[in-house]
């Protein structure tokens, strides 16, 4: 897999054994130099990936709330890592461990928020360990928001996938065209004339 050091140390490329898992929007890989926080930025500089983290002020739709603008799904995703370090570590006699870290500083002029980014994995291993911490440097009480948005992409994501959730949840349509088709929303449709399906999952924690 490819972590991105000047985007908050997100997963970009990642293959299983020579398969594909993450899906790559049409944008490709946009350095985050271009980011501009309007209303229709992050559509330009969406790129995709396993994964990328949302916040870690707000996250979901842009807006602005008391003067201040939020931009969609905040901006930390586009915050170059600092004091990043990788190492390697021989767990036993046949265990290669991996570590890669950093910090991501959402900081204003007034306020800071920091993102403390570890990630662990194993030679062989199937398992990748992502552990944030967020830490409030000021003197005062601050809100955070964190979202990690994960895009699997094909041939991990077919006709013949389906989602599996395991605890009781509520579902809510996004859109209305997505109406429709919320009863089979554990279900991968063939490409269709619709810009995405989307639901909102309430799961019990």
């Amino acid at each position: 897999f490819t972590v991105l050091k000047d985007r908050a140390l997100d997963i970009f490329e990642a293959t299983y054994k020579g398969t594909n898992l993450s899906f790559v929007t049409r944008n490709g890989l946009v350095s985050s130099k271009y980011f501009y926080p309007n209303s229709l930025g992050f559509d330009t500089l969406m790129a995709g990936g396993l994964f990328f983290t949302a916040g870690i002020r707000n996250t979901g739709n842009p807006g602005e709330i008391d003067g201040v603008w939020y931009p969609q799904h905040g901006r930390v995703h586009c915050i170059p890592a600092t004091a990043g370090y990788t190492k390697s570590d021989w767990v036993g006699d046949d265990q290669l461990k991996f570590e890669i870290g950093g910090d991501m500083h959402d900081s204003m002029i007034e306020t800071s928020l920091i993102m403390h980014r570890k990630i662990e994995t194993q030679m062989d291993s199937s398992e990748i360990v992502i552990t944030d911490t967020i830490e409030n440097p000021e003197c005062f009480t601050q809100d955070f928001a964190l979202l990690y948005h994960i895009n699997m992409g094909f041939p991990f994501v077919d006709e013949k996938a389906h989602i599996i959730i395991d605890k009781p949840y509520e579902i809510s349509p996004f859109f209305e065209f997505d109406k429709q088709t919320v009863d089979s929303h554990k279900e991968f449709c063939p490409p269709e004339a619709v810009p995405e399906r989307n639901y909102i999952l309430d799961v019990e924690a």
